[in-house]
């Protein structure tokens, strides 16, 4: 799991650092992945206060 802060416009870059660390230690489980939004937009005003949780289902590898 990964938290992303911040505007969803730049979501992608985290979905891309979790999915390379996936890539290098484990493997996806084929469960599909989740989003919690911790902090969303109607929490709030400001989006560098967002806060989303990406979990990644994993297997063990090796």
């Amino acid at each position: 799991m990964l938290v992303h802060a911040g505007d969803y416009a730049s979501m992608a870059d985290t979905y891309r650092t979790l999915g390379a660390w996936v890539a290098r230690h484990a493997a996806p489980s084929g469960e599909r992945i989740r989003e919690w939004y911790r902090v969303a937009p109607w929490d709030t005003e400001d989006v560098e206060a967002l806060r989303t949780e990406i979990a990644w289902p994993i297997v063990a590898v090796g």
